[in-house]
């Protein structure tokens, strides 16, 4: 098994690969009318670069009542390949990073990676936000195909882990009791960090 390492902080140097989890999924058609929903109630997820590093920002102003793409693709909103970098003060690499959206909530991004501090492959993002008080989000979650159900590394169990490392994350904020999936079900899934 190869070892997976959780970060909030994601290099410059992982664009392509943050690129094709997102944008060009190979799972994404299983998950279309839910993506499509999370975009039109939240945004398109938009890559953005600051300080050599990667960051992920909902474009709330792409929302659209109808009509969103089926698919996000760099070609579209999705990428900002001229993304500048607005200032910012310095903080713990650590911490979880915010990105406010268009319509005021903030994202926030978590990254698996795998194999060693070399050389680590990008095998997985979670985009999400404190919806309400007592709820954290999942907006959006990408895992490569490796690292799939279905994938040779199935074993692995990607977003079970992602799961497990946001219940933990939400059991350190005050308030949180429950971390809402929306790609779940019909309507999402409720589960008590």
């Amino acid at each position: 098994m190869n070892r997976i390492d959780y970060t909030s902080v994601l290099a410059a140097g992982y664009r392509a690969e943050l690129e094709a989890l997102l944008f060009f999924n190979p799972e994404q058609h299983r998950f279309r009318e839910k993506i499509r929903t999370v975009i039109e109630t939240h945004g398109v997820p938009v890559i953005h670069a600051e300080n050599d590093r990667l960051y992920i920002r909902l474009d709330a102003s792409s929302k659209k009542s109808s009509g969103v793409p089926l698919t996000m693709n760099p070609g579209s909103a999705g990428v900002s390949p001229a993304a500048r970098p607005t200032a910012t003060r310095p903080r713990d690499a650590s911490a979880p990073r915010h990105h406010a959206t268009g319509h005021g909530s903030e994202v926030q991004t978590l990254y698996a990676l795998a194999g060693s501090k070399a050389r680590s492959q990008l095998v997985g993002v979670v985009v999400y936000t404190r919806s309400d008080p007592a709820t954290i989000t999942v907006l959006h979650i990408a895992v490569s195909e490796d690292y799939s159900s279905q994938g040779r590394y199935h074993k692995q169990m990607m977003v079970p882990l992602f799961i497990g490392k946001l219940r933990e994350i939400g059991r350190q904020i005050k308030g949180i009791a429950m971390l809402r999936l929306l790609y779940d079900t019909d309507e999402f899934r409720d589960i008590p960090v």
